[in-house]
């Protein structure tokens, strides 16, 4: 098993550790119940170091994205995220992705049990395009921090504000020498923000985020992946792995949203197939069914056609 960077924090904080995709990642801390109510009402920040982190740079990075990938990657600007799929020739989708622009380069997050077969699949497609793909997974580490205190706490412990961040976009920024990003996105239905930040660096940021959180009277405790599993579960938001998978397209998958036909992509003829004829199988997404336990969900999360928007936010 991979050890996140932040295995020693879990074991100090009485994690208890399971192995997930490869790695040894918390569970549970203190309860599901009471981290997803916690995070509901306050903030908790979650370890997803073993999310997949992969640049892609050269002067045909954009080309290659935007053949990969069935939502437009062209018309990104820099400091821009947006989630979209990668698909088979067929349809069927390999991995739900967030795709970011910085000024030189790309970055693009992926399923933790679907990095290696993703690497692999990246590399086979990139022939004829002048582009060079590292994965960045095991010098990095990555956190969330979500829940409606998130963004007012930590725009009090940072040196720039996040709060005028829109959904989906990030800033860069250093501190004590050590680079970092920090978007404002999460898979929990909570507002919040998602930190990339040198692995090596990634044990002492924690304890500084929960030592100032408590001094500021805004405490951000920490969550395992059972809570962010019953999180995204009541938001309705799906996971890889469950409601996505390679035997799904993005049309049964209700996922249209995010698919351009009007580009040529992997995988475009079969889905627009499946968009002329219409699906023979879908998720039921109806408008206006609740998700589970939504009576604490925050209230966009209770519409599927305002989660939508609200991902797809420019």
């Amino acid at each position: 098993m991979h050890p996140t960077p932040l295995i020693e924090f879990h074991r100090r904080n009485g994690a208890r550790l399971v192995e997930f995709a490869g790695w040894e990642m918390p569970v549970v801390y203190t309860g599901i119940i009471e981290e997803h109510h916690w995070t509901r009402r306050h903030a908790s920040v979650f370890d997803v170091s073993h999310m997949g982190r992969v640049e892609f740079r050269g002067s045909g990075a954009e080309a290659f994205l935007e053949h990969a990938c069935k939502r437009r990657i062209g018309d990104m600007k820099t400091g821009q995220s947006r989630y979209s799929h990668a698909c088979r020739e067929d349809g069927g989708i390999l991995d739900d992705i967030i795709v970011s622009r910085f000024e030189d380069h790309f970055m693009v997050v992926c399923n933790a049990s679907n990095r290696e077969k993703m690497l692999a699949w990246w590399g086979r497609q990139k022939r004829g395009f002048d582009v060079e793909i590292t994965d960045r997974t095991f010098e990095t580490a990555m956190v969330a921090i979500q829940g409606p205190e998130a963004i007012e706490t930590i725009d009090k412990l940072l040196p720039f504000p996040v709060g005028d961040l829109k959904r989906y976009h990030f800033k860069t920024g250093s501190v004590v020498g050590a680079s970092y990003t920090i978007a404002r996105s999460g898979y929990t239905g909570e507002d919040g923000v998602e930190i990339i930040l040198p692995a090596n660096f990634a044990d002492a940021a924690m304890t500084m985020l929960g030592s100032a959180s408590e001094q500021a009277g805004r405490p951000v405790k920490p969550a395992g992946l059972g809570a962010r599993d019953t999180l995204r579960l009541e938001a309705a938001m799906p996971l890889y792995g469950h409601e996505l998978t390679e035997d799904w397209d993005p049309i049964s998958g209700g996922q249209a949203w995010c698919v351009d036909l009007t580009k040529n992509f992997i995988g475009q003829p079969a889905i627009h197939r499946v968009k002329e004829s219409g699906p023979r199988r879908v998720i039921d997404e109806s408008p206006g069914r609740a998700p589970p336990c939504s009576s604490t969900a925050p209230k966009w999360a209770q519409s599927p056609a305002a989660r939508r928007a609200r991902l797809s936010k420019k």
